[in-house]
């Protein structure tokens, strides 16, 4: 039985008033909410004038892609011509998506700090289409909160102060260039490196001169009228004093120079330069002078006129010395033809002995067949008489290769120019190669060439012979320990083409590198040979223009590089 029942109430009745109840609960309720929502709308209305009269630009950004949800009238008119409201900021404004402020923002969203700037600078477009601005605003953005804590919305108030920017740059300008105008000014006076003073219209020093006072320690009673003149060194006080007065009574601009005494007591010399200011009238208001202190300047002149006199006199000794070095220059140069002469008379005589020496060898050695003929058959098998025979043949045949050798020596610098041309390497190392070949292959010797290279201004005879002895030695003191390797190449360098002749032969010692290239100078005398190979080879290169080097290493082998001058 329920408790309506017990207390004998209709349950039908029962119903109704609770039903009543419902009811008016239910209009109340709507009642409250039509409120409410009338005072919304009126919130609302009030916020719209505000957002719409209010100067500085204000919007609302909703969501996590920051849309437009409200924009008052002064944000429109930043970008006039774009539908903002309902669009994100990536949609309406690129630019500014594009940019680092977007960051700002995200990062609002992001962490729900407020961001403010001051001053901050946008260049905008006051017109559709119209060039872009530069536009100063102070703002804030804050975040906005649901009723969950979290950011759902963006805040934004902006306030343009391009206006008080641009009004405070152009005080800070104009205090900059007070600044500036007062440094220039106080820059051309520390420039002036002088001392300044004022005198009255008839030339006299009055009133306070402390500039003056600083220089001369003069007190002020002491500089006063021409009292400042007892400044000035004896010598050099009257002169001044008829100059100044004679500028002053012309009314002239005074230009003049004296010794003064200063402070220190020292004697320094001075530049002085004094113009009249004129007044209203068109009199002499004043007279404005400076003094610049010229004591070094002077004392550098005074020593640079002392050394021009002794660069003078040097000058003299020089020439002197000059026309002694010209005679000696010309003795020098009788001395060389001198020499010339006799170079060419001791050629003249080598070719000359060489050349008359030959009969009188060949008399010998035909003397000596002649006497062998004349000897009995057991005297020829005599050991003793074939001994001094073959000394005495063998004496012939160094005799007649010494006399060759000399003739060859006497023949370079003769014959070294006559046959100068355009000759190329390779064609004349073929020819040496064919004329070795029994050598070559009785050592078993491997050559190799790279000659692809131009052609040298040399003789051609010359040449060969060159290459004939470079190739022949590197056969010839060969190691018995290995096969003999040749390599002969070339390639330019500087203003030469350089040959180069290696091999791996025995090598010299280094340590005698003076005896290579001499005259009779052998480093191994256990292989025949006169050594004049390689000083004929270097005459020969050096004639030309050219030089020769060697590199070489006991046991090692040698490297000889010839350079024809190009």
């Amino acid at each position: 039985m329920s408790m309506d029942q017990q207390e004998g109430k209709d349950p039908v009745e029962a119903l109704v008033q609770e039903n009543g109840r419902l009811r008016q609960a239910l209009l109340e309720s709507r009642l409250r909410e039509e409120a409410a929502l009338a005072e919304a709308r009126r919130q609302q209305a009030r916020l719209e004038r505000f957002m719409e009269h209010i100067p500085a630009a204000v919007c609302v950004l909703d969501g996590p892609d920051m849309v437009f949800e409200l924009v008052n009238p002064a944000f429109g008119q930043l970008y006039p011509g774009r539908e903002l409201v309902g669009k994100s900021v990536r949609e309406a404004l690129p630019e500014i998506a594009r940019g680092p402020f977007y960051a700002v923002l995200e990062n609002i969203y992001r962490t729900g700090e407020t961001f403010e700037g001051k001053e901050v600078l946008f260049p905008l477009a006051r017109r559709q289409g119209g060039p872009l601005e530069d536009v100063y605003f102070d703002f804030i953005y804050q975040p906005r909160f649901n009723e969950a804590g979290a950011v759902d919305g963006i805040f934004a108030f902006g306030y343009e102060v391009t206006g008080q920017v641009l009004a405070r740059k152009q005080v800070e300008e104009s205090r900059q260039a007070l600044g500036e105008s007062k440094d220039r000014f106080q820059a051309a006076i520390a420039a002036i490196e002088g001392i300044l003073w004022t005198n009255n219209a008839e030339g006299e020093m009055v009133g306070d001169q402390p500039a003056w006072g600083a220089l001369t320690g003069q007190s002020y009673a002491e500089y006063q009228g021409y009292g400042w003149a007892k400044a000035v060194h004896a010598e050099d006080a009257q002169a001044t004093v008829d100059a100044w007065n004679q500028a002053v009574a012309g009314q002239t601009p005074f230009v003049f120079e004296h010794r003064v005494r200063k402070r220190d007591g020292q004697w320094g010399r001075f530049s002085i330069r004094a113009i009249p200011l004129p007044d209203e009238r068109g009199g002499i208001r004043e007279w404005v002078g400076v003094h610049t202190e010229v004591t070094r300047q002077r004392e550098a002149e005074e020593a640079l006129h002392r050394l021009a006199q002794e660069l003078a006199a040097t000058n003299e000794e020089l020439q002197s010395a000059n026309e002694e070095i010209q005679a000696a220059n010309e003795e020098l140069s009788q001395s060389n033809l001198q020499l010339t002469r006799i170079n060419d008379d001791l050629d003249n005589f080598v070719y000359a002995a060489s050349h008359d020496l030959k009969a009188p060898i060949l008399n010998i050695e035909g003397l000596l067949k002649q006497l062998d003929r004349q000897f009995s058959a057991d005297t020829r098998q005599n050991p003793v008489v074939g001994q001094i025979y073959q000394f005495l043949y063998g004496s012939v045949n160094r005799f007649k290769t010494t006399i060759g050798d000399l003739t060859q020596v006497a023949r370079i610098a003769k014959e070294g120019a006559e046959d100068v041309r355009a000759v190329a390497p390779a064609e004349v190392l073929a020819e040496v190669i064919g004329d070795l070949q029994p050598q070559i292959q009785e050592t078993g010797a491997q050559v190799e060439t790279q000659l692809d290279c131009p052609a040298v201004l040399f003789s051609r005879k010359n040449l060969k012979s060159v290459l004939y002895n470079l190739l022949s030695n590197a056969l010839k003191y060969r190691s018995p320990d290995r096969e003999p390797r040749v390599k002969i190449s070339c390639r330019p360098e500087g203003g030469y083409l350089v040959l180069t002749v290696e091999d791996n032969g025995l090598g010299m010692d280094m340590r005698q590198e003076d005896k290579i290239f001499a005259l009779f100078k052998r480093l191994h005398a256990h292989v025949e040979g006169t050594g004049i190979g390689l000083y004929i080879v270097k005459k020969m290169v050096e004639n030309a223009g050219g030089k020769i080097t060697v590199e070489s290493r006991l046991g090692a082998g040698s490297t000889f590089r010839v350079y024809f001058r190009q």
